[in-house]
């Protein structure tokens, strides 16, 4: 009850339904202008707006395009090798894999078409978790995904409930994280895959607004590790990389979005 409540996806969507309602000759020209016009935030844009109406054939194809577009090829070389590695290491395993902070289930939905376990989205967000299940619904992926909404930092799960969990990015994206990994590691008897980047710590301009915005606990490797490690973690990276990430472009039609 002391702990933020804020779900962010909520306030996301809303705004943009919004937003929209309110600039309807927005929405028009975000759906009628030729895809190939649009850059790549305002393509983003278009494939959620068909996703609210339905049409998510379509959204997930311009969804791909947008995705190969917003971030550097060698960011997205890095970020699918981290997948098809943790893919590879989650084949040994049996029972179900919980997806810590699935979000729209980036991950999750790879682990579904690669893997035979049965896999738990969670997320802070029933809105995501609904969303996700219409998603899984609509492409044939449902029979072996349970949806469970939760705050990582109060979980209802037993002592030692949990073999295997994973997370792609997610540490990053829950706040007020001071006691998060004390109750994983009660929860978690096996496994834990977190995908996590790394900022370096001596870049000035980054490490400034990270650190103001309390995301430098699990953005920089060495706070990461001692957080880790303070929990009661055994610890180990493994297949490390290193790539350059760049700003995404903003939105022309929706303005600086």
């Amino acid at each position: 009850p002391d702990s933020p409540r804020n779900d962010l996806w909520e306030q996301l969507d809303s705004q943009l339904i919004q937003y929209l309602r309110e600039n309807p000759q927005i929405e028009s020209k975000l759906m009628n202008a030729p895809l190939n016009t649009l850059n790549p935030a305002d393509q983003f844009f278009r494939a959620q707006i068909l996703e609210e109406r339905g049409e998510f054939a379509q959204a997930k194809a311009i969804a791909n395009l947008a995705y190969s577009k917003l971030y550097a090829p060698e960011y997205l070389k890095c970020n699918n090798a981290q997948i098809d590695y943790l893919i590879a290491q989650l084949s040994i395993f049996e029972g179900p894999i919980i997806d810590l902070a699935s979000g729209r289930g980036d991950l999750a939905e790879l682990l579904i078409r690669k893997l035979k376990q049965p896999i738990v989205f969670t997320d802070f967000s029933p809105q995501i978790l609904r969303r996700n299940r219409r998603w899984l619904d609509f492409f044939g992926l449902y029979e072996r995904v349970s949806l469970l909404a939760f705050d990582a930092r109060r979980s209802p799960f037993k002592d030692g409930a949990i073999k295997v969990m994973t997370t792609n990015l997610g540490l990053i994206n829950i706040e007020e994280p001071e006691n998060l990994l004390i109750e994983l590691k009660r929860i978690v008897s096996g496994k834990f895959f977190a995908i996590s980047q790394f900022y370096p710590e001596d870049g000035e301009a980054n490490a400034v607004t990270i650190k103001k915005f309390g995301m430098d606990k699990f953005i920089f490797k060495n706070s990461a590790l001692e957080s880790f490690r303070a929990a009661g973690w055994q610890v180990k990276m493994e297949n490390m990389m290193i790539g350059k990430a760049c700003p995404t472009p903003k939105g022309e039609v929706i303005e600086g979005a």
